[in-house]
This record gives C-alpha cells, sequence and structure tokens, in this order.
C-alpha cells in the first residue's frame, strides 16, 4: 500500500488492497497516514455530533468541557471507554523493530484516541492496519537490500576474478595481512564483509605492493632512510627483539619517545615480509 517512490505516501487507490476494501472505502481519499487519521477524527467528531444532538437510549450525552471527573468516568464507562488513555493498552507488536518504535508516538496517540473518544476496537483496528503495513514495508526493504548485497558481491567477484585470475585468494590475504600489520582491520579487504574498500581500493593497493621490494635480505621496502640500525626490513624486525640492539629499549619500553612507533614500524616489516621464507 506504500509508494516506494514517495516514502510515507499511499499508492494510489490504496484502499483497494487493504484486507477489507469496503471498511475503508470512506478513507479512499487519504494520502498519507496522517490523512487518514485526520479523515478518521472527523468522521468521529461527526458521530459525536449526531449522537450529542440525538442521544441513545438509556446512555448519557456527552459530557461538557466544565464537567466533573466522576460525570466524565461515568459518560466513559457508559459508553464502553477506557477511563484513561493508558488503559488502551498499546505496546510493540513483536514485528516491528525496537528502532523504530516510539514510545512518545504511542503515548500521543493513545491520548488523541481517547480525546475523540474511540472504542479500544477501532484502536486496536487502525494500529494492526497500520503496523501491517509497516511490518511488509520492512520485509520489502529488507529483500531488497539482501538482493542488492548478492549482485554487488557478484560483480566484485567476477572483477577480482579478472583482476587476479586464480590468485585471487591469495592476493587478498597478502592485502589482509599488511593491513593488519598497519593497524587495519583485515575485513577492508575481505569481499564478503561490509567493511570491504571495494574492488579499486583492492586493485591500486596490489599495486603498489607489487612495487615493493619483498624479503629478508636488507632490500625489502626501505621504510625510511638507512640508519645505523640499517634497514627497517623483515631482519631488522627480529633483531630489534635483542638486547642491545639500538631499537631494542624503545621497543620495550612503552615510556620511550619511539616505543610506538618502532611497534609500528616492526608490524609494517613483517606484514611486508609475510609468505617470505
Amino acid at each position: 500500500m506504500w509508494d516506494p517512490a514517495t516514502p510515507g505516501s499511499f499508492l494510489p487507490d490504496w484502499h483497494t488492497k487493504a484486507p477489507d476494501p469496503a471498511k475503508y472505502e470512506p478513507y479512499k481519499g487519504a494520502k498519507t497516514f496522517d490523512d487518514l487519521l485526520s479523515m478518521s477524527e472527523k468522521r468521529v467528531s461527526d458521530a459525536q455530533a449526531a449522537l450529542r444532538s440525538r442521544p441513545a437510549a438509556g446512555l448519557p450525552p456527552r459530557p461538557g468541557t466544565d464537567a466533573t471527573p466522576e460525570a466524565w468516568d461515568f459518560y466513559r464507562q457508559a459508553h464502553g471507554l477506557p477511563l484513561k488513555p493508558e488503559e488502551y493498552g498499546i505496546t510493540k507488536p513483536d514485528n516491528i523493530p525496537a528502532e523504530l518504535w516510539r514510545e512518545e508516538d504511542a503515548s500521543g496517540f493513545a491520548g488523541l484516541a481517547h480525546s475523540l473518544d474511540m472504542k479500544p476496537e477501532q484502536v486496536k483496528g487502525v494500529l494492526d492496519w497500520y503496523h501491517g503495513n509497516l511490518a511488509t514495508g520492512l520485509e520489502s526493504q529488507q529483500q531488497a537490500s539482501v538482493k542488492a548485497t548478492t549482485e554487488r558481491q557478484f560483480l566484485e567477484a567476477t572483477k577480482l576474478g579478472q583482476m587476479f585470475g586464480d590468485k585471487v585468494d591469495a592476493n587478498l590475504k597478502d592485502l589482509q595481512d599488511v593491513a593488519e600489520g598497519m593497524g587495519h582491520p583485515r575485513e577492508i579487504f575481505d569481499p564478503t564483509s561490509d567493511k570491504f574498500w571495494g574492488v579499486n581500493a583492492a586493485d591500486l593497493y596490489s599495486r603498489l605492493l607489487a612495487r615493493v621490494p619483498r624479503g629478508e635480505d636488507g632490500t625489502q621496502r626501505n621504510m625510511g632512510a638507512p640508519t645505523a640500525t640499517g634497514q627497517y626490513d623483515k631482519q631488522w624486525a627480529k633483531d630489534v627483539l635483542k638486547a642491545g640492539h639500538p631499537d631494542h629499549e624503545a621497543f620495550i619500553n612503552p615510556k620511550h619517545a619511539r616505543h610506538a612507533e618502532i611497534q609500528r614500524l616492526r608490524n609494517e616489516a613483517y606484514a611486508l615480509g609475510a609468505g617470505q621464507k
């Protein structure tokens, strides 16, 4: 019944799609849920006016605004109306997500229904209709989202296969190892994750990584100008564990000014040397 092109609006002739079209025929001109409530309010007000002018036999007329609480209670009990708004017992349906449920809206609608002298069965009918359509719309959105995700992952898998051939898994693992070594989550290069950076990012970083010398022989990536400690390569990452190495103190002492830097460089050196013997 909802118009996907205009969120919050009804489709043309929406009332014909309701479980009981005849019941909603008087409201067919409504274009939104607010319109529906306004029309329902007017119909109830008109009916109340008619009842006040021709009160049903044996039932008390609607009290005036200056009536006592006791008079209002007598009137509501006689007409089968809740004494208080909360007695409508409006609660969140099981098929509505918690993030879409607002207690203040439920309380507001209960107050409106109470002021309009809506019977509990009328309130239940309106809410059942509204929540049923909301749940149907959510289900449709979820199905569309799952379909879009499946299609996107299929296209990404196809492009990755074209880029890496039969070495897709090996290339992605290599990128994941480097990402992890540099403090990023492995998922940024996992095409099944919603954190995946995308095919273009995988292509770019794999090309950059291919330009980086790999190995432990001092030709691994030069991560800074050569110093007294040598290149920041995988061999350096092993040597820094030894007492007496110029960077050993910085590596083991969290309070050292270069501790964070040495930790990062060592992680990167191991990541870039992954897979080397």
